[in-house]
This record gives C-alpha cells, sequence and structure tokens, in this order.
C-alpha cells in the first residue's frame, strides 16, 4: 500500500470519527497501521480515539508504541500524559505533561493538561500560573478560558473567575460543555437570573439531557417563580425520572407550598434505592417531621454517615439535617455534636481582621464629616422596602407578613444591592479605589442610573404591587451607598436576642451560601459585635427612613407589630396579614417551614437549651456566664 493511499485512510478515518462513527473511524486507522505499523499519526489518531471510548489498555500500547518512535515529540509525551491520566498514574501523567511543555512551551493541549491536572492535584497556583501561559499562547482557545476560570472560582476570585467562565461561551457559544459551566457557576454564586438564562442556553443546546433543566428549575424557584420552577423540574423529570436534582426541587417546591404528603411522594422511589442519594436523604429529612417520619429520616442519616463514602458538603449537609431532627426531638446534646460536625466539614475561613477593616472603611467613607461631599441621586422612588439585620432574625417572618397584603411583592433574598456594590462600580471604575471609597466618584447621575436600574428589576418581579421587599439580611453592610443611591427607601431593620441570633446562624448551614462567620461560635460572637458597631454609625449618621423591630416584640403583639410594619411602607391596613402562615407564596430560605406557622414563642430564649455548649459564644458577644 502506497503512502498516498496510508494518508487517505487517516483523513477517512478523520472524517468518519467527526461524524461519530467512531466503528468506522477505526477501521481505517487499523488498515493503515496494518500497511504502515509505524505510522505516527496513524498510532496517534488510533490510540486517542480508543482512549476516548474508554479502551485505556488499546490506546496505551499505541501511545507507548509512538513514545519509542519520537522520544522528542510533544504530542507523543502529551498523548501518554493523556493515557496515565486515565490509568490513575497522575505522577507520571504529570511528568509527561511537564516533558511536552519543556520541549514546546507554546504546545496549547499540553499546557492546558498540566494546568487541569495541577489544579485536581489541589495546586492552584501552579496550574493558574500554566493556564495564564495557555492563554498567552491563544486567548481565544476557549478550553483553556474555562479551565481558568474554574481555578479561580477555587481560589475564591469570583469575580475573575466569571470574566474568564463568560469569555469562554463567548468564543464557543454552541458547545454545551462550556455553557453548562458557566450556568453552574452563575447557580454557585446565586446570581438566579444569569444562571435562568445559561441554563435554558444549554438545555437548547441540549434538549434531550435533564440536568440543565433542573438546574433552570432550581433558579427559578429561587427568583419566586414558583410556575416557572415547576414547569422546568417537569421538564426534567420528562426527560429522565430518576433525575435526583429535579426530584429534590419538586420535593421542595411541594414542601415551600406546605404540602407534605406530595412532597414525600416525588422522593419515595428514590428512598427505596440501596444506594439512594445522600441530597434525597436530606430533601426527606426536611418533610419527615410533616408526614410523621421523624424516626425513619434519622435512622437513615445516621446509617449514611456511618457507612458511606460521602464528599464533604453530602457529609455536611447530612450533620446539619440530624441536628434539626434531634432538636425537634428534645435531644439536645446529640443535635449539637450534629450541628458542630457539620460546621467543623465547611472549608469555608473566615478573617476576623478583614470584616472589622471593611466595617472600619465604611464608617470612614460615610462618616458625618464625609456625607456632604458625597453626590447623592435625585430620584423620588418608593417601590423598594428592604428588611435588614442579622441572618435569622425575623427578616422571613417580616416579609411574610407584608408579603401577605395585596399590593406588596415578597422577593425574597435578592443579590442586586452587593452586586451593585461590589461588581457594577468595580467594573465601571475599574482604575479607581475600590468599594466602598469608590462611591466618592459617583455622580448623581451615577447613582440614579443605578438605581433606576434596580427598581426596574423589582418591577419586573412584582408586577402591579406598590412596594417589593428585597429581604437580604446583610444588605446592613450597604445602607451607605443606599442612601446615596435611594435617599426615599424604607428600611426595616429586624432585631433578635444576640445569642439566639447566633445560635440560629451556627444551626444553619450558611457557610455554603459564603456566610463563613456562621462554622465558629467564637467568629458568630464576633461578627455579631461588628453589626451591632456598624448599625449603630448607620443610625447616627444617615437619614434613612428607617423601623427597628424586635424578633420578641412580633412574637408577643402579632397584630400591634403587624400593623407597626404596614403602616410603615404607607400601605392602608389589610387582615391578610394576620394570616401570613396561609398567604401561598414560595419561600426558598432557611425560614420556609416556619413562615408556614402561625406565630409562635418557641424560638424565644432558645438558646438557654443549648447553654452549656456556648461558652466561646457568649464570651465573644461578652456576656458572662
Amino acid at each position: 500500500m502506497s503512502a498516498k493511499t496510508v494518508t487517505s485512510l487517516i483523513q477517512q478515518g478523520a472524517e468518519f470519527q467527526a461524524r461519530g462513527d467512531f466503528a468506522a473511524a477505526g477501521g481505517c486507522y487499523r488498515k493503515a497501521l496494518k500497511a504502515a505499523p509505524d505510522h505516527p499519526q496513524a498510532l496517534w489518531m488510533l490510540g486517542m480515539l480508543e482512549l476516548g471510548m474508554g479502551r485505556v489498555d488499546s490506546g496505551a500500547r499505541h501511545m507507548e508504541r509512538l513514545l519509542r518512535l519520537q522520544p522528542q515529540s510533544t504530542h507523543s509525551h502529551c498523548g501518554m500524559a493523556q493515557v496515565r491520566v486515565a490509568q490513575g498514574r497522575m505522577a507520571e501523567a504529570r511528568a509527561g505533561y511537564q516533558r511536552a511543555v519543556s520541549l514546546d512551551g507554546a504546545n496549547l493541549p499540553a499546557l492546558v493538561g498540566l494546568g487541569a491536572l495541577l489544579a485536581q492535584e489541589g495546586d492552584l497556583e501552579g496550574a493558574e500560573a500554566t493556564l495564564r501561559r495557555a492563554v498567552a499562547v491563544d486567548p481565544r482557545a476557549p478550553e483553556v478560558r474555562i479551565q481558568l476560570g474554574r481555578v479561580l472560582y477555587r481560589t475564591g476570585r469570583m469575580d475573575a473567575a466569571r470574566v474568564e467562565c463568560e469569555a469562554a461561551v463567548a468564543l464557543a457559544p454552541n458547545r454545551p460543555e462550556l455553557v453548562r459551566v458557566l450556568a453552574e457557576f452563575y447557580l454557585d454564586m446565586r446570581l438566579w437570573e444569569e444562571a435562568a438564562q445559561a441554563g435554558g442556553h444549554w438545555a437548547r443546546l441540549d434538549p434531550e439531557n435533564a440536568r440543565p433543566h433542573a438546574l433552570v428549575g432550581t433558579a427559578l424557584l429561587s427568583l419566586q417563580k414558583v410556575a416557572g420552577a415547576d414547569a422546568a423540574f417537569d421538564q426534567a423529570l420528562s426527560r429522565d425520572p430518576g433525575e435526583v436534582s429535579a426530584r429534590a426541587g419538586k420535593c421542595g417546591v411541594l414542601r415551600m407550598r406546605g404540602d407534605m404528603g406530595a412532597a414525600c411522594q416525588m422522593i419515595e422511589p428514590l428512598l427505596a434505592d440501596a444506594e439512594c442519594p445522600p441530597g434525597i436523604v436530606v430533601a426527606y429529612a426536611g418533610i419527615a417531621e410533616g408526614v410523621g417520619r421523624l424516626d425513619d429520616a434519622l435512622a437513615r442519616i445516621e446509617k449514611m454517615l456511618a457507612g458511606y463514602r460521602l464528599s464533604p458538603a453530602d457529609r455536611r449537609n447530612l450533620h446539619f439535617a440530624a441536628g434539626e431532627l434531634l432538636d425537634k426531638k428534645k435531644d439536645y446534646d446529640r443535635a449539637f455534636r450534629h450541628y458542630h460536625e457539620g460546621n467543623q466539614a465547611s472549608q469555608s475561613a473566615f478573617d476576623p481582621d478583614i470584616f472589622r477593616q471593611f466595617v472600619d472603611r465604611q464608617i470612614a467613607v460615610f462618616g458625618s464629616e464625609n456625607l456632604g461631599g458625597l453626590a447623592r441621586a435625585r430620584n423620588r422612588i418608593k417601590r423598594p422596602v428592604l428588611i435588614v439585620g442579622m441572618p435569622r432574625s425575623g427578616t422571613s417572618l417580616v416579609e411574610q407578613i407584608l408579603a401577605s397584603h395585596p399590593l406588596v411583592h415578597g422577593a425574597g433574598e435578592l443579590e442586586h444591592l452587593p452586586r451593585i456594590a461590589t461588581v457594577h462600580l468595580q467594573a465601571g471604575l475599574s482604575s479607581g479605589p475600590p468599594y466602598p471609597e469608590c462611591v466618592r466618584d459617583l455622580s448623581c447621575d451615577d447613582l440614579d442610573r443605578l438605581a433606576r436600574e434596580y427598581d426596574a428589576d423589582l418591577a419586573r418581579m412584582g408586577g402591579d404591587a406598590l412596594r417589593v421587599t428585597d429581604k437580604n439580611p446583610l444588605n446592613f453592610l450597604h445602607l451607605g451607598l443606599v442612601q446615596r443611591m435611594l435617599p426615599h427607601v424604607r428600611v426595616i431593620h429586624c432585631r433578635r436576642n444576640p445569642v439566639d441570633t447566633c445560635l440560629s446562624n451556627y444551626f444553619q448551614d450558611f457557610a455554603s451560601l459564603g456566610l463563613a462567620y456562621s462554622t465558629d461560635l467564637s467568629h458568630l460572637g464576633f461578627f455579631y459585635r461588628q453589626y451591632e458597631r456598624l448599625m449603630a454609625h448607620w443610625r447616627e449618621v444617615l437619614d434613612l427612613e428607617m423601623l427597628e423591630l424586635d424578633y420578641e416584640e412580633m412574637v408577643a403583639d402579632q397584630e400591634g407589630a403587624s400593623r407597626k410594619l404596614v403602616s410603615f411602607v404607607g400601605l392602608e391596613w389589610d387582615e391578610a396579614c394576620l394570616q401570613f402562615h396561609k398567604t401561598r407564596r414560595t419561600v426558598s430560605t432557611a425560614s420556609a417551614t416556619q413562615v408556614r406557622q402561625p406565630m409562635y414563642k418557641g424560638s424565644v430564649e432558645r438558646w438557654r437549651r443549648y447553654e452549656k455548649h456556648l461558652g466561646p459564644l457568649l464570651e465573644a458577644l461578652g456576656i458572662r456566664h
């Protein structure tokens, strides 16, 4: 067979491979190798094909032969490294990639492979440096940008990670594997609208895949778009009835609507499976009390914790679920042990000095002596109602009471104001100082534009509602900016016993939401004291219209507190606000179950049940015990 015929066979094989006919492609490559056993390109093509089809041993034989023939070839070392990755021989794979890069420092597959491997091994610094070399070689290679985005995400540099992931998709908008990474990034960052859009794009590219529909459902549910979320979960389940995240999501919808029986029916088929996923067991724990199966749920969790190989996230979620069930059983010592284990399993890190400095900077920028020099918006926007305070201080209860009024829409915990502060201002003033110092450079027009954009988003969510609540409690951090941007906004500051508040934070998996302070009792007390310091400053220097309401006051006098709330937001009283627990709206925060119940006093002085475990917290709060 002539050399020309061999080349033709290889070309035919590549065409078959491009069309997905791997059997025909392999046949062409084997014919070429029968005629020319040492043909480098045929060895490479067949080796990579076999590797891609999972036939690792066969792929390895071809790559080893190629490497013996061309020991100084970058491609040979790079291909052999991919074989070693498939075999799980990571040290040899790393050496192979490094050898390939030493032979050709501009070889993109070698740089990307090495960067991905270093990231997998936990060497994020080395991975970033390698991938940045790859970007310098070809900034328009989407696989490079997406890998770099993943590494930056793992180092906590979210804005930079977002830039890289978005760049990858912009370069190759029709590659579903890239759009998937971007959609999942948005979801992890709680950028719900962006996640829903990217998830929809992913679903159009890969229409028979259940996962993008489930992701869209999760994002829409977080946006309080219940009907759309329900439909998306149904779309996912129609494609794959066993899709775990879709079943868990549908269960969550039903739970938030108060239909515990239907929620249980949704996940019961998976509970019967010997390999039931941890996420389903956690979802079951959330409805167990409502269906009379608390002991069964607890037994399932403890069995899973004792005998399963679990990811850190699954182990953490199971411990928190067990803690909640044991608290309901009044087994407080065992409950605390599970909550402690759940927090210990978190990999989040909180730096008290950095947070103290941030509070110091807010106080400095928005000090009484400086406010006169800052621009202030001219708008008269009154639609937004901000509900702020420490998480677990009654913000969900306040929103549910107000959202029961026919002229109020409860939008839930929005990320708009933190995003304006930490993303939009930085993007618009990229060469200037960071937030909050960059507020000094804003003009009245800048502030009015930001306010209009925020108000327009709330209008889209709220429809005809006169008031739309934004109950992100940590908006308390940004009230200085809020006062300059929305001078006529109403702010409701929720307060609660500090020990009850901190303990309730400790009993939630808030680290997964970026609230790393919540995993350590001493850090919780420190964070609370800084919150008190900043709120005292806002109270002294800002002329915001603010109502301060204690959780204990709401519990003691439900009607009086409710009337005060409705009056404060400028509306006439409506009796529906006394029946807030009957309001048919989705609540997606940690208080979803509580707001489905009439007002109760069980959470007042709850910390006394756990007092013997709370020494570090009480000390950090300055409480003698």
